[in-house]
Parts: C-alpha cells; structure tokens; sequence
C-alpha cells in the first residue's frame, strides 16, 4: 500500500487498522489527488495498487471479504490517446527514399514497406 494513502488515512481520519478503512476514504483519496492536477490514468494506477492490496489481505485472512473498501470502487475514465499516423503521401516518401542499388538498400526499403503496411 502507498505511503502516501497510508499518512492520508493517519492525518485526514485517524485510522490505524485495516477494517477501518471504507470505500469513502478511497474515492475521497483520488478526489484529493484529481484536485492535485494527477491525471486518471494516475489515479486508477493508485486504485489498482491498493484494490490489489486489499485483494491480498483478504486471501491472507487479514481482512474479511465484507471489509474490502475497494470491492465497488470503479475506475476512472480515461482520455483516449491519438496516435497521429502518417500519411500515404509521408510513406511513399519514405519508400521512395530507397533506391535499390545496394543489398542494404533494398533490405532498408522491404523493411519500410513491411512496416508501413502492417
């Protein structure tokens, strides 16, 4: 578990054990952390940690499936990345870049094409 969640729980409500813990105090942690500028792909990294921890006390019988804070805790949604492509005029540049005239250039020129079109 996080240190940091760990000193969260301690300062912001004075809890010490596990059982303590509730699903409020986790989402109210990544709302802390939004207000902070992290991003969600950073917050639900923070919840993967701790929902596996929580996971792990439960098989261990530290905790009881019951206690488990993070059983309904849902993930944030996440901004889609664009990868920007390039474009068929960029390829045939590329392409055309290689002459065959040499083992290295052909190779060099399969290679592109094999990308390219894959």
């Amino acid at each position: 578990m996080s240190k940091k969640f760990i000193a969260y729980l301690e300062n912001e409500h004075k809890i010490t054990e596990l059982e303590e813990v509730k699903a409020l105090h986790v989402k109210q942690y990544g709302i802390i952390l939004s207000k902070q500028g992290r991003k969600e792909t950073y917050i639900n990294s923070i919840y993967k940690v701790l929902r596996g921890f929580f996971r792990y006390s439960v098989e261990e019988g530290y905790l009881l499936e019951k206690h488990n804070p993070t059983a309904n805790i849902k993930w944030l949604k996440e901004p889609k990345v664009v990868i920007n492509s390039f474009t068929k005029e960029e390829v045939r540049s590329m392409i055309d870049g290689f002459k065959m005239n040499t083992y290295l250039e052909a190779r060099n020129k399969l290679i592109i094409m094999t990308l390219a079109f894959t």
